[in-house]
């Protein structure tokens, strides 16, 4: 046999070898511990698949859940709706529990088993799983668990039994209201005597009353996030039999949402430590919910109005003119380049466009006001800007006080004396 020939053999033999490591060692070896964990389950179900669930704990009313049309819903002590998260996550963690130790012919009495601690109920399809809990192991990180129709005992992680042991409110659903928050056009907020109306358009907010104009985008946002990640804090009656023992007939405030021709509506009423009571129409239970909520609907009307004194796009004014206590200026756009018009012999240096841009973006009410709040006569500070969309502000002094005004609205805006003295700095401080 010549050397070639010995070499393809050997050459085969190698290929068979590693063949054979791949297919049993390697890929036999991950089939074997599937197989293995499969037989090691506690109990083989699919997590969602099971529809029925009950839970019997100690000295605790029984807790019954049912998936109806693809919905968890809590059908005893209580009929609520479910959150989902707590109920599959027990399920989930059922299914993938697997024993570490399998006790055989044990006294039940000694595990914690006579008198389990909780018993759970499954029902998956046509089939049906009586799972009962006990005592904990000395490491208190496992328990042991018996199945109904197996003599056995077997040692599994409490991953299970914690879940399974969650309080009946841990099983609820939370959310304090059924809406899409993205898809939210309108909203009101009655208080005592006083009624906040916001309306989206084009996803932008404005306020419609008490004083129409432009809204503060930040403050209705952290409204519409309060409510839609803001959750129920405890559950304090299952009826709305006694909502005057709650502060909520009438209640202090009354939040309407508006979606297409859906509404939702949440009433706040009394204080309890950091929470308030409140209840929705519909859900026949009072709840508490945070501070937070509170504080965002209850917010003095004027915090929703927007506190920009203007609204402009830079690359759209073409245009500068400043009348101010210490002079006035000039400057204009031409060929894309900023340039000083007057006064003469100052277009020399390069004019820092950018400087009263901020100036002016940076002009924001510490409080917006009605017309007429406050009589304004002389400005002290006059701005116009011209190009697409012109504008015109004018800084007044009252009385140790500031106030602005602009030609976009009619409103008058209280100021800080550090955002206005900007506008009223000498040209020089806008040159190069």
């Amino acid at each position: 046999m010549s050397g070639r020939a010995q070499l393809l053999i050997l050459g085969a033999v190698f290929v068979a070898l590693l063949a054979f490591v791949y297919f049993y060692e390697i890929r036999g070896k991950e089939e074997r511990e599937r197989q293995e964990k499969e037989r090691s389950k506690l109990v083989e179900i699919e997590a969602d698949k099971v529809i029925r669930v009950s839970l019997l704990r100690r000295n605790e009313s029984p807790i019954t859940l049912e998936k109806r049309d693809g919905q968890w819903k809590i059908s005893q002590p209580v009929q609520a709706k479910a959150d989902s998260t707590a109920v599959e996550g027990l399920l989930q963690a059922l299914a993938d529990a697997t024993t570490s130790r399998t006790i055989e012919k044990p006294v039940l009495g000694k595990y914690g088993l006579k008198d389990p601690v909780v018993t759970l109920n499954l029902e998956e399809g046509g089939k049906k799983y009586t799972i009962r809990f006990g005592d904990k192991d000395f490491s208190t990180s496992n328990v042991y668990v018996a199945k109904e129709g197996d003599p056995n005992v077997y040692l599994v992680s409490d991953s299970p039994h914690t879940k399974a042991t969650q309080s009946i409110t841990d099983f609820r659903d939370k959310k304090i209201l059924e809406l899409d928050a993205d898809t939210v056009r309108q909203i009101e907020i009655k208080r005592k005597g006083d009624t906040v109306m916001l309306n989206k358009e084009k996803d932008v907010w404005y306020v419609t009353q008490p004083l129409a104009g432009p809204a503060d985008q930040a403050t209705v946002d952290g409204l519409v996030d309060a409510i839609r990640y803001g959750r129920i804090q405890t559950f304090a009656e299952e009826s709305l039999n006694n909502l005057k023992q709650y502060g909520l007939e009438p209640p202090t405030i009354r939040l309407v949402l508006t979606s297409g021709d859906k509404k939702a509506e949440l009433n706040v009423g009394s204080k309890l430590g950091d929470n308030y009571y409140a209840y929705t129409p519909g859900r026949t239970v009072v709840f508490t919910v945070s501070k937070d909520i509170e504080e965002k609907t209850g917010q003095p009307a004027d915090q929703f109005q927007s506190r920009d004194v203007v609204r402009f796009e830079r690359e759209k004014v073409t245009k500068i003119e400043v009348q101010g206590e210490k002079g006035k200026w000039v400057a204009e756009k031409k060929g894309g380049q900023w340039k000083v018009i007057e006064p003469a012999g100052k277009d020399k240096k390069s004019f820092l466009d950018y400087r009263v841009f901020l100036a002016l973006e940076d002009l924001k009410a510490e409080k917006v006001l009605r017309v007429g709040a406050v009589i304004l006569k002389s400005p002290v500070i006059v701005t116009r800007a011209s190009g697409d969309t012109p504008f015109q502000v004018e800084i007044f002094k009252k009385d140790k006080e500031w106030f602005a005004r602009s030609s976009q609205s009619d409103k008058i805006y209280k100021m800080n004396e550090v955002q206005v003295q900007t506008l009223n700095e000498p040209l020089d401080h806008f040159l190069e």
